[in-house]
């Protein structure tokens, strides 16, 4: 009798520490499945502070490249008034001598030309 009774205290003895370990290992899980969590919210916050960094430094190239971009459309605007401006001069002699001096790089014959090979 005395053998049964340590036997069904043995059992109990075991089924709570069974109970115990259920709950010590409903814990670890929580704090394992909790640290997971964390460290997934942490990575994405990461993925998102540097995706606004790359973000950030991409726009200001491509605003550089804009404004770049722009001053060069000014002038090319400004030359194409010139050559409109050009074109739309008559045709007479005046006109045929200064291509004549700028393009062929003709000279009158009583002209003297000086050539300077200085770089400005």
């Amino acid at each position: 009798m005395l053998s049964s009774v340590f036997s069904i205290l043995h059992i109990n003895q075991q089924a709570s520490y069974r109970a115990v370990g259920i709950n010590m290992a409903k814990k670890n899980l929580k704090l394992k499945t909790n640290f997971f969590v964390k460290a997934a919210i942490f990575t994405f916050l990461f993925f998102c502070v540097v995706t606004i960094v790359s973000q950030q430094f991409q726009f200001n190239e491509i605003r550089k490249s804009k404004e770049s971009l722009e001053k060069e459309i000014n002038t090319l605007n400004l030359d194409i008034e010139e050559l409109n401006d050009t074109l739309s001069q008559p045709v007479d002699e005046r006109y045929i001598k200064r291509v004549a001096r700028a393009m062929l790089d003709y000279h009158m014959p009583e002209e003297i030309l000086f050539y300077n090979d200085l770089i400005k």
